[in-house]
């Protein structure tokens, strides 16, 4: 799993700052998007217990 481990320096800018979108989809098949709404799901669910 560490050769999947991204490091990001906030600290490149001061204007602007790195974000993560989850609703954004590279692949729209319907599967697809139904399997990453669970994940999110699961996920905010995780957070907000």
């Amino acid at each position: 799993m560490a050769d999947r481990l991204v490091y990001i320096d906030p600290s490149l800018s001061t204007s602007a700052y790195p974000s993560i979108n989850p609703f954004s989809f590279v692949d729209t098949h319907e599967d697809s998007m139904n399997l990453m709404a669970q994940e999110i799901i699961k996920i905010l669910n995780v957070l907000l217990k």
